[in-house]
């Protein structure tokens, strides 16, 4: 299972979530580093609305 979902509420619009209920979402380096690539990846993405 993954740690963060991303989802599209909007076209353009992306929702990152904490998957983390067993933890209580808490946020490790492990955490960081996924989120780090999200963003780069989505950084690139041409669909966003900006």
């Amino acid at each position: 299972m993954a740690d963060i979902l991303i989802d599209e509420v909007l076209p353009g619009v992306r929702r990152l979530t904490l998957n983390r209920p067993e933890q209580l979402n808490a946020f490790t380096i492990d955490t960081y580093a996924e989120l780090i690539e999200i963003l780069r990846a989505l950084k690139h993405d041409r669909r966003r609305a900006w």
